[in-house]
Protein backbone atom coordinates (compact mmCIF):
# COMPACT_ATOMS: atom_id res chain seq x y z
CA UNK A 1 0.00 0.00 0.00
CA UNK A 2 0.76 3.79 -0.55
CA UNK A 3 -0.26 7.19 -0.06
CA UNK A 4 0.92 9.96 -2.90
CA UNK A 5 -0.92 13.09 -2.04
CA UNK A 6 -4.81 12.24 -1.86
CA UNK A 7 -4.84 8.87 -3.47
CA UNK A 8 -4.20 5.33 -1.39
CA UNK A 9 -3.03 2.53 -3.70
CA UNK A 10 -2.86 -0.92 -3.09
CA UNK A 11 -0.67 -3.03 -5.10
CA UNK A 12 -1.59 -6.71 -4.37
CA UNK A 13 1.31 -8.43 -4.67
CA UNK A 14 1.59 -11.39 -5.68
CA UNK A 15 -1.55 -11.30 -7.70
CA UNK A 16 -4.35 -12.70 -6.91
CA UNK A 17 -6.44 -15.26 -9.28
CA UNK A 18 -10.26 -16.52 -8.35
CA UNK A 19 -11.20 -19.74 -10.35
CA UNK A 20 -14.89 -20.88 -11.19
CA UNK A 21 -14.83 -24.17 -9.72
CA UNK A 22 -14.64 -27.28 -11.39
CA UNK A 23 -17.46 -29.29 -10.18
CA UNK A 24 -20.91 -28.30 -7.82
CA UNK A 25 -22.14 -30.42 -4.71
CA UNK A 26 -25.04 -31.76 -6.40
CA UNK A 27 -27.48 -31.18 -9.50
CA UNK A 28 -28.89 -28.05 -9.70
CA UNK A 29 -26.04 -26.34 -7.32
CA UNK A 30 -23.92 -24.05 -7.45
CA UNK A 31 -20.08 -23.30 -6.02
CA UNK A 32 -18.03 -19.97 -6.35
CA UNK A 33 -15.01 -18.70 -4.98
CA UNK A 34 -14.77 -15.44 -3.84
CA UNK A 35 -12.33 -12.16 -3.22
CA UNK A 36 -13.37 -9.30 -0.53
CA UNK A 37 -11.06 -6.34 -0.64
CA UNK A 38 -10.77 -3.13 1.33
CA UNK A 39 -11.00 0.03 -1.06
CA UNK A 40 -10.20 2.85 1.84
CA UNK A 41 -8.49 0.35 3.93
CA UNK A 42 -10.36 1.12 7.40
CA UNK A 43 -11.16 -2.38 7.82
CA UNK A 44 -14.30 -3.58 6.53
CA UNK A 45 -14.69 -4.89 3.37
CA UNK A 46 -16.54 -2.59 0.46
CA UNK A 47 -16.69 -5.31 -2.37
CA UNK A 48 -15.88 -8.62 -3.52
CA UNK A 49 -15.75 -10.55 -6.63
CA UNK A 50 -17.27 -14.30 -7.71
CA UNK A 51 -16.17 -16.51 -9.98
CA UNK A 52 -19.36 -18.99 -9.84
CA UNK A 53 -19.97 -22.41 -11.25
CA UNK A 54 -23.50 -23.27 -10.94
CA UNK A 55 -26.15 -25.83 -13.15
CA UNK A 56 -29.39 -24.71 -14.98
CA UNK A 57 -32.23 -27.10 -16.35
CA UNK A 58 -33.09 -26.82 -20.00
CA UNK A 59 -34.68 -30.43 -20.49
CA UNK A 60 -31.11 -31.21 -19.24
CA UNK A 61 -28.98 -30.09 -16.41
CA UNK A 62 -26.27 -27.90 -17.96
CA UNK A 63 -23.25 -25.98 -16.53
CA UNK A 64 -22.79 -22.25 -16.59
CA UNK A 65 -20.14 -20.22 -15.06
CA UNK A 66 -20.03 -16.45 -14.48
CA UNK A 67 -17.54 -13.93 -13.50
CA UNK A 68 -18.70 -10.58 -11.49
CA UNK A 69 -18.52 -7.65 -8.46
CA UNK A 70 -20.68 -6.23 -6.39
CA UNK A 71 -20.45 -3.53 -3.83
CA UNK A 72 -20.99 -4.30 -0.43
CA UNK A 73 -23.09 -1.81 2.03
CA UNK A 74 -24.20 1.13 -0.16
CA UNK A 75 -21.29 1.15 -2.75
CA UNK A 76 -21.50 0.94 -6.35
CA UNK A 77 -19.78 0.30 -9.04
CA UNK A 78 -19.44 1.13 -13.23
CA UNK A 79 -20.93 -2.04 -15.15
CA UNK A 80 -18.54 -1.82 -18.27
CA UNK A 81 -14.79 -1.87 -18.40
CA UNK A 82 -12.49 1.09 -18.62
CA UNK A 83 -9.27 1.64 -20.30
CA UNK A 84 -6.47 3.51 -18.80
CA UNK A 85 -6.75 7.40 -18.17
CA UNK A 86 -10.43 7.43 -17.83
CA UNK A 87 -12.29 9.67 -15.22
CA UNK A 88 -13.97 8.16 -12.76
CA UNK A 89 -16.44 10.43 -11.27
CA UNK A 90 -20.22 11.77 -10.55
CA UNK A 91 -20.88 11.30 -14.54
CA UNK A 92 -21.03 7.69 -14.65
CA UNK A 93 -23.94 5.77 -14.05
CA UNK A 94 -23.76 3.90 -11.10
CA UNK A 95 -24.57 -0.15 -10.92
CA UNK A 96 -24.51 -3.16 -7.86
CA UNK A 97 -23.88 -5.33 -9.87
CA UNK A 98 -21.19 -5.85 -13.30
CA UNK A 99 -20.67 -8.96 -14.62
CA UNK A 100 -17.28 -10.13 -16.89
CA UNK A 101 -18.43 -12.59 -18.79
CA UNK A 102 -18.73 -10.37 -22.32
CA UNK A 103 -15.01 -8.37 -21.21
CA UNK A 104 -12.23 -9.46 -23.41
CA UNK A 105 -10.54 -12.20 -21.76
CA UNK A 106 -6.80 -12.44 -20.91
CA UNK A 107 -6.43 -8.23 -21.10
CA UNK A 108 -6.42 -5.87 -18.43
CA UNK A 109 -9.40 -3.89 -17.37
CA UNK A 110 -10.09 -1.16 -14.98
CA UNK A 111 -13.63 -1.47 -13.07
CA UNK A 112 -15.22 2.27 -11.63
CA UNK A 113 -15.26 2.45 -8.04
CA UNK A 114 -17.63 4.22 -5.91
CA UNK A 115 -17.41 4.40 -2.26
CA UNK A 116 -20.05 5.76 0.31
CA UNK A 117 -18.71 6.72 4.23
CA UNK A 118 -19.84 8.93 6.43
CA UNK A 119 -22.60 10.59 4.02
CA UNK A 120 -19.91 11.25 1.79
CA UNK A 121 -18.61 9.42 -1.96
CA UNK A 122 -15.53 8.41 -2.93
CA UNK A 123 -14.06 7.62 -6.32
CA UNK A 124 -11.65 4.90 -7.28
CA UNK A 125 -10.57 2.03 -9.29
CA UNK A 126 -9.57 -1.83 -9.88
CA UNK A 127 -7.57 -3.49 -12.41
CA UNK A 128 -8.23 -7.07 -13.13
CA UNK A 129 -7.65 -9.62 -16.06
CA UNK A 130 -10.43 -11.90 -17.07
CA UNK A 131 -8.36 -15.19 -17.25
CA UNK A 132 -9.11 -18.73 -19.20
CA UNK A 133 -7.44 -21.20 -17.23
CA UNK A 134 -8.88 -24.95 -17.07
CA UNK A 135 -11.73 -22.73 -15.57
CA UNK A 136 -12.72 -19.05 -16.05
CA UNK A 137 -11.36 -16.85 -13.32
CA UNK A 138 -10.16 -13.14 -12.38
CA UNK A 139 -7.18 -12.07 -11.87
CA UNK A 140 -7.36 -9.14 -9.22
CA UNK A 141 -4.38 -6.80 -9.30
CA UNK A 142 -4.57 -2.97 -7.72
CA UNK A 143 -6.89 -0.45 -7.00
CA UNK A 144 -6.84 2.58 -5.51
CA UNK A 145 -9.06 5.41 -4.37
CA UNK A 146 -9.53 9.48 -3.89
CA UNK A 147 -9.48 10.46 -0.33
CA UNK A 148 -11.23 13.92 -1.42
CA UNK A 149 -14.83 13.51 -1.13
CA UNK A 150 -16.77 13.81 -4.65
CA UNK A 151 -13.43 14.36 -6.14
CA UNK A 152 -12.51 12.01 -9.34
CA UNK A 153 -9.85 9.93 -10.01
CA UNK A 154 -8.48 8.82 -13.61
CA UNK A 155 -8.52 4.67 -13.60
CA UNK A 156 -4.89 3.54 -13.11
CA UNK A 157 -4.09 6.95 -11.76
CA UNK A 158 -1.48 6.23 -8.12
CA UNK A 159 -0.60 9.72 -7.61
CA UNK A 160 -1.47 13.27 -7.44
CA UNK A 161 0.68 16.97 -6.61
CA UNK A 162 3.12 16.30 -8.65
CA UNK A 163 3.80 18.90 -10.99
CA UNK A 164 4.74 17.71 -14.85
CA UNK A 165 8.08 17.93 -16.42
CA UNK A 166 8.50 19.86 -19.49
CA UNK A 167 10.34 16.60 -21.25
CA UNK A 168 11.50 19.14 -24.40
CA UNK A 169 15.24 18.47 -23.44
CA UNK A 170 14.93 15.47 -22.27
CA UNK A 171 16.49 12.44 -24.67
CA UNK A 172 14.67 8.75 -24.44
CA UNK A 173 15.43 5.95 -26.52
CA UNK A 174 15.98 2.32 -26.47
CA UNK A 175 19.02 0.24 -27.44
CA UNK A 176 19.25 -3.42 -27.43
CA UNK A 177 16.47 -3.24 -25.24
CA UNK A 178 18.02 -1.27 -23.07
CA UNK A 179 15.81 1.94 -22.05
CA UNK A 180 18.05 5.07 -21.93
CA UNK A 181 16.97 8.16 -20.42
CA UNK A 182 18.91 11.32 -20.28
CA UNK A 183 18.45 15.27 -19.26
CA UNK A 184 15.76 14.24 -16.75
CA UNK A 185 15.18 15.48 -12.75
CA UNK A 186 17.39 14.35 -10.40
CA UNK A 187 15.36 11.25 -8.50
CA UNK A 188 12.44 11.07 -10.38
CA UNK A 189 9.94 7.83 -10.97
CA UNK A 190 9.53 6.95 -14.75
CA UNK A 191 6.11 4.73 -15.39
CA UNK A 192 6.64 2.46 -18.55
CA UNK A 193 3.37 1.59 -20.83
CA UNK A 194 2.62 -0.65 -23.48
CA UNK A 195 -0.08 1.05 -26.21
CA UNK A 196 -2.90 -0.37 -24.00
CA UNK A 197 -2.16 1.28 -21.39
CA UNK A 198 -1.37 -1.68 -19.20
CA UNK A 199 2.09 -0.41 -17.33
CA UNK A 200 4.96 -2.33 -17.56
CA UNK A 201 7.35 -1.39 -15.19
CA UNK A 202 8.41 1.61 -12.51
CA UNK A 203 11.95 3.07 -12.68
CA UNK A 204 13.58 5.39 -10.23
CA UNK A 205 16.36 7.71 -12.21
CA UNK A 206 19.14 8.64 -9.77
CA UNK A 207 21.23 11.86 -10.50
CA UNK A 208 24.13 11.19 -13.09
CA UNK A 209 25.62 12.32 -16.46
CA UNK A 210 24.13 9.94 -18.51
CA UNK A 211 21.69 7.58 -16.18
CA UNK A 212 20.07 4.09 -17.79
CA UNK A 213 16.92 2.21 -16.59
Amino acid sequence: MSANAQIIYTDIDPDTTIVCPSTVPCTGCDSSHFFYFDLNLDGSDDFYLTARHYQFEEGNWYDGYTLLIEPLDTNALYWTYLSYGSIIGENLTWYTIATFNSWPFNTDHYVGLRLFKNNQLYYGWLLIRPVVLSDRGITIKEYAYNTIPNKSIKAGETITGVPSTEITDTNIYITNKILNVINVSPDCIIDLYNMNGQKLNTYTVRLSNNPKC
